[in-house]
């Protein structure tokens, strides 16, 4: 049902696009909302809550980003009785009662209330049970890319819940986090009339597959297909607005290497042979994504290998990568703030330990640490981030250069990092540096991950922007 929306009532004055994309929101039960990290998404879905006058509204997040909603209510939320329940941190089970308390206080007093809970937990016992008994005004579903998958428990469950709603929202500058098919699961809990809730349907609707030794894989050659009815069908209930920010230019530089003969000498020989041999140890890959580790490693100049005591010990085999870093971070001002991204644990514990060598502060940002206040506040000169654990919901904009370590084949991850420094308070223009392992004889891991990234991207961009590839 579309209402044309009036009288639209403010606590902080909206940006012209916040201003179009609630107006687009406000009159629709259902809708997303695609705009870039930093363009005030959060502020929007505020607004809308208020304007709508719903009493209760659950936000699904990333676990990083439930501080930042509960703040932006007391900062936004023109009604300030909203009573606002963040339940990071907490264990499911107080999860599930203080979610039963509130319940109970807004059914007897009539009091407006947000629950904020993170992906992690939402599928779980007991609150699992609690929220289904439950009947929401509204569900968002921020950085919604992480119910894509449509198997894993918590989309299955918000499909479900999505059930007790009579208004569901996405919110996400990445709908798209890999390929056109990462769209079917958000759509089934926002409108499953939009395209259906057989996942096979869709899928062979919009990809072509070959059959190879039993398997099932999308055609490398052609892999997607009736894109434009996607595009059509996509964006029939969402807001993109491209021109939203003005941002300044970015620029990629690769920086590539040699491996040393050595090096690619084991490179080879480990994908031909899936293993090497050691005098201290020996290695094997058992399935492909095992490969792809180990070639990364390698890369990075170590591998884990096993012992003749079958302990598993990180040998040191190469020291270029570093190497390269070390001249790069040589190359900028003594002052200069910088980003570094790294995958693995090996890799950001030689960054942090070279940092040190060379006499520079530094911060990280993994699944272990959490020191982005010190470096965003001057106390540090370099951040080093691990690409998951700082993908999202962080602002890296004091910088203006940064350095991709090495990468992994998650397009979201590629995308909303980059993005962690070009957005909305960046004054300056971004360079990002991306180093990247040579081989005489063969392409590297390396090399294939970033080309499939900016292949996939390419997929992405034609649909989100309703052009051919």
């Amino acid at each position: 049902m579309i209402h044309k929306p009036t009288g639209l009532k403010f606590k902080t004055k909206p940006w012209q696009h916040q201003l179009k994309a609630l107006q687009y929101l406000m009159g629709r039960d259902f809708s997303a909302l695609y705009t870039d990290p930093g363009t005030g998404k959060t502020k929007v879905m505020i607004d809308l809550i208020n304007n709508k006058d719903f009493n209760t509204t659950l936000i699904v997040c990333p676990k990083k980003a439930m501080d930042v909603w509960e703040q932006e209510f007391s900062k936004h939320s023109l009604n300030q009785n909203i009573q606002v329940l963040n339940t990071k941190d907490m264990t499911v089970e107080r999860k599930s009662s203080e979610v039963k308390k509130i319940n109970s206080l807004q059914l007897k007093i009539g009091q407006p209330m947000v629950i904020i809970i993170n992906y992690d937990s939402i599928w779980r016992q007991p609150l699992k049970q609690v929220l289904l008994k439950m009947k929401f005004d509204a569900i968002i579903c921020d950085e919604s890319h992480r119910i894509k998958s449509p198997s894993s428990k918590v989309s299955k469950f918000l499909t479900a819940l999505g059930r007790r709603s009579s208004h569901r929202y996405l919110v996400t500058g990445t709908p798209l986090s890999q390929s056109p098919l990462d769209i079917y699961a958000q759509y089934r809990f926002l409108n499953p009339e939009i395209f259906g809730t057989r996942f096979d349907d869709f899928k062979y609707q919009y990809a072509n597959f070959v059959k190879a030794n039993g398997y099932e894989f999308i055609d490398k050659k052609k892999p997607y297909k009736n894109l434009d009815e996607l595009h059509e069908k996509m964006f029939s209930c969402a807001f993109h607005d491209k021109s939203s920010v003005v941002l300044p230019p970015t620029q990629d530089i690769i920086v590539d290497f040699q491996l040393p003969p050595k090096i690619q000498k084991y490179y080879s020989d480990f994908k031909k042979e899936s293993c090497l041999e050691f005098e201290d140890g020996d290695i094997i890959a058992e399935n492909v994504l095992s490969s792809i580790l180990r070639l990364q490693q390698l890369c990075s100049g170590y591998l884990p290998i096993i012992d003749e005591n079958n302990k598993k010990i990180t040998k040191e085999i190469d020291n270029t990568r570093i190497n390269v870093l070390k001249d790069l971070v040589e190359d900028f001002e003594a002052d200069e703030p910088l980003v570094i991204f790294c995958k693995y644990r090996k890799d950001i514990n030689d960054v942090l330990q070279l940092c040190k060598d060379m006499k520079i502060s530094v911060s990280e940002v993994s699944g272990k640490k959490d020191e982005l206040k010190a470096w965003k506040d001057g106390w540090t000169r370099v951040i080093v981030v691990q690409i998951k654990a700082g993908a999202e919901s962080i602002d890296l904009t004091r910088a203006r250069y940064c350095i991709y370590y090495n990468l992994d084949y998650s397009l979201i991850n590629w995308t909303q990092s980059r993005k962690r420094v070009h957005r909305p308070n960046q004054k300056h223009s971004v360079v990002y540096y991306i180093l990247v392992a040579k081989h005489k004889k063969c392409k590297t891991i390396d090399e294939k991950i970033l080309e499939s990234l900016e292949n996939n991207l390419n997929v992405v961009q034609s649909i989100m922007e309703d052009r051919e590839i």
